[in-house]
């Protein structure tokens, strides 16, 4: 007979519930234990309950359960994974994310809490490695989770204080950036008063520009304002930085991370530099890691620099709970970027707040925001055609819409950026402006050599081979892409002679021959 255990595991695999404040939790009607745990009943259980799709009535009692996580959770986080499909788990989780949204939409903040919380839960039993498209999809619902895990807390801070309906909820002010000097924070601040001063100098007085609606952005979430210096350290505030691994733009975020918060790329257009949505992004970001780590900047901005998920797997290793580590006890075993990158931004924020302290005579002068006014495009236009109807050089334009890749705009509906007075001059010139059609792509090509010299196999995406005599690899390369329609001028030839090791060139024919016949 089958221990109780063994068949309460074989029972739970569908009617598992994941509370991170609770543990493991099993709530079903059909366990049919003889002597069960009760479970209170209280906020917690019905949560629970409502995750499983079961109402409290319809619960005989004597029918829950309730085990502990420390003993078990891991054995059941197994059986999850093996029984349901990344698949499954992954439309499980979009459909509880819609309704979550619809929830909130209506104003019905339990419902979307509970869904939230669901959404939580099968994201967390889906592996690391995925397809693409379904990486794709993990990521957009990471990003909506983030989001509106911000506005489901806040809306409770409103209600608390109350107020009612997501509209009328105040903003929960966040607690401040602990601004410590130790021995970490002093070093970096020796290092920005002598070897990185100009690029501190260059990097506060690029902030003038953009520390305005970064403020502003930070006071609509209730953050401490002095989180707007965090670009000075990410990209010295310079709108198209980007860096080695392909973080880019103002909050040098990832395409990943990018994607996650609605910073969309394509041909035309990267929003990771468009500097007020970044920002937008940038906050929200940040309100989730300081949510999820414990209401802890320090441990949210090294998660930030480094990956929520590394940061994570660094405090299981203290096998004590995160909140009781700090960001100082695992500063020694991160990477030396993020081990500096927290006491670089306090050194930053210790620096601005008091100069004279630190050997700063003045600051300096700082940018004047720039000004504009947005003009809604309907339709794909040359930059430089906007730029001549207006009496601007294009590069006016360029500076305003730093997100803009190509010297047109996007295809899709797009909101440019003008100076202010000349955006009823370009709508009143824009119907007379044409349509930009942009120029086919060549389809590229694969090439490679062959073991008779002069012969060139290219072959397109439609797997077309082309056949090419000549005298020379050069000529023939250079006759193939002309016959393909590429405009550029063939390059040189590779430098290594034509491939004839292993059988002789006439034994090569001789066997090209049979398998022909």
């Amino acid at each position: 007979m089958r221990s109780k255990k063994a068949r309460l595991k074989r029972l739970l695999t569908k009617h598992l519930v994941y509370y991170p404040a609770g543990g493991v939790i099993a709530l079903s009607p059909l366990l049919g234990m003889k002597k069960p745990s009760k479970l209170k009943v209280n906020e917690n259980t019905q949560r629970l309950l409502s995750l499983t799709g079961t109402s409290l009535a319809s619960l005989r009692e004597g029918k829950e359960v309730h085990l502990d996580r420390t003993s078990s959770g891991d054995s059941f986080r197994n059986m999850i994974t093996r029984e349901h499909t990344p698949e499954a788990l992954l439309q499980e989780a979009f459909r509880r994310s819609q309704l979550a949204q619809q929830h909130w939409e209506q104003g019905e903040l339990q419902e979307a809490g509970l869904d939230t919380d669901a959404v939580s839960w099968l994201l967390s039993f889906v592996p690391d490695t995925l397809e693409p498209q379904q990486s794709q999809i993990r990521a957009e619902l990471r990003g909506r989770q983030a989001t509106l895990i911000v506005l489901l807390n806040e809306a409770a801070a409103g209600k608390s204080a109350g107020t009612s309906g997501p509209d009328q909820a105040p903003v929960e002010q966040l607690g401040p950036v602990p601004l410590e000097l130790n021995e970490s924070v002093q070093r970096e601040i020796d290092r920005f008063c002598t070897t990185q001063r100009k690029t501190f100098l260059d990097g506060y007085q690029l902030a003038g520009a953009h520390m305005p609606y970064i403020e502003r952005k930070l006071a609509e979430h209730g953050m401490p304002k002095e989180l707007g210096w965090l670009p000075l350290i990410e990209s010295g505030f310079r709108l198209k930085a980007e860096s080695g691994a392909s973080a880019l733009g103002l909050w040098q975020f990832m395409p990943a991370t990018g994607d996650q918060f609605g910073l969309s790329r394509d041909r035309w257009i990267d929003r990771r530099m468009d500097p007020e949505q970044a920002s937008e992004a940038a906050v929200v970001y940040l309100k989730y890691l300081y949510l999820a780590f414990g209401k802890d900047w320090n441990k949210a901005l090294a998660a930030y620099n480094w990956g929520e998920g590394n940061i994570r797997k660094v405090l299981k290793k203290f096998r004590r709970p995160e909140d009781e580590v700090s960001f100082w006890d695992i500063q020694s075993k991160l990477p030396e970027e993020t081990a500096r990158y927290v006491p670089k931004f306090l050194a930053a924020v210790n620096i601005v707040s008091k100069p004279q302290d630190f050997g700063f005579s003045g600051l300096g002068s700082q940018d004047v925001p720039k000004r504009y006014e947005v003009v809604e495009l309907e339709k794909q236009v040359d930059m430089d055609a906007l730029a001549g109807v207006m009496g601007l050089d294009w590069h006016v334009l360029s500076e305003l819409n730093p997100e803009l890749l190509q010297r047109v705009t996007p295809p899709q509906k797009h909101g440019l950026r003008v100076p202010i007075g000349y955006g009823k001059l370009l709508l009143a010139t824009l119907p007379n402006i044409p349509e930009y059609r942009p120029q086919p792509q060549p389809e590229p090509l694969v090439a490679r050599r062959t073991t008779r010299p002069g012969i060139l196999l290219v072959s397109d995406r439609h797997h077309r081979r082309i056949r090419s005599p000549g005298t020379s690899l050069l000529q023939a390369r250079a006759r193939v892409r002309s016959k393909a329609g590429h405009g550029k001028k063939a390059g040189p030839a590779g430098r290594g002679r034509p491939h004839t090791s292993g059988k002789s060139t006439k034994a090569a024919r001789s066997k090209r021959g049979r398998g022909r016949a």
